[in-house]
């Protein structure tokens, strides 16, 4: 994960290099085309516009290629996270232990960033665990408590959820109150 953090900042800082690069050359052509009259500087309006139009089809060029490496960036990350739970589930030993979980969340008017945060499956243990988790309008959750519903006792577990849960970020939304209340359904099979 880190990693993908380190390649966007790589692909932006390139970004923003072109875009200062580009500004830099168009304002030393810009030099070139000023009719120098009396005491002041004047630009033919023709050659503004030309300039000004330049600019953006750079700056939409730069912003297309900047989302191509965003979206080839989120294809590896994905596929990394895949593969390493392809591994981890292929092997037979935590497979036959470990019981798969799954997360279900439920927010008014708000979704999670990437993926709920999954807590650590312990050995044997099935069941479901019911979160309820508030947020502020970041989507920044600071509370968790286990909710009715829940059906595993086993105090590792619920804390694992209660982790898990404020692990979770949820996307930012402007329109939402200050708190907002919702809740994650962990189920172990």
């Amino acid at each position: 994960m880190e990693n993908s953090k380190g390649l966007k900042l790589v692909v932006l800082l390139v970004a923003m290099l072109a875009i200062w690069n580009t500004y830099r050359i168009e304002t030393v052509d810009r030099g070139s085309i000023l009719d120098f009259q009396s005491d002041s500087l004047e630009i033919p309006e023709e050659d503004v516009y030309a300039r000004i139009a330049i600019l953006e089809e750079t700056v939409a060029e730069l912003q297309s290629t900047v989302m191509a490496q965003q979206n080839k960036i989120d294809r590896i990350s994905s596929s990394r996270t895949s593969a390493t739970r392809s591994t981890t589930t292929s092997k037979p030993a935590r497979a036959a232990s470990k019981p798969k979980v799954e997360a279900k969340v439920r927010v008014e008017n708000r979704y999670v960033q990437n993926r709920a945060t999954l807590p650590d499956a312990k050995a044997g243990c099935t069941g479901v665990v019911v979160i309820e988790v508030k947020m502020n309008q970041l989507g920044m959750v600071g509370s968790a408590t286990v909710a009715s519903g829940t059906s595993i006792t086993d105090e590792d577990v619920l804390y694992s959820c209660k982790e898990a849960a404020l692990k979770t970020d949820f996307a930012y939304n402007p329109d939402a109150p200050r708190t907002s209340i919702g809740t994650i359904t962990y189920t172990f099979n």
